[in-house]
């Protein structure tokens, strides 16, 4: 089972905040009914660390089987913290 879903979404970042956040186009065509989200990030208590909290919300505007929306979960999560690791790391 495979279904592209398009969608458009604003970006607001903070730099001196160390802040992003988004949020759905709606005066974009979507096929989505809402979607959120931001990420924000402190120094850690290690020089060497960072901490990083990250929210995202997404509405379908229809139902999903479980299996489905537990997927899509994963693999969000899974491919923005991969995104950015690879930027961390050439920085």
């Amino acid at each position: 089972f495979t279904e592209t879903v398009g969608y458009h979404i604003r970006h607001e970042y903070r730099a001196d905040e160390a802040y992003m956040r988004w949020d759905l186009d709606a005066s974009q065509t979507n096929d989505v009914a809402a979607l959120s989200g931001a990420f924000a990030t402190w120094p850690g208590e290690d020089p060497a660390r960072t901490v990083l909290v990250y929210r995202s919300a997404v509405d379908t505007g229809r139902p999903l089987p479980p299996f489905v929306e537990d997927h899509i979960r994963s693999v969000a999560l899974r491919d923005f913290l991969m995104a950015i690791k690879a930027r961390a790391e050439r920085s």
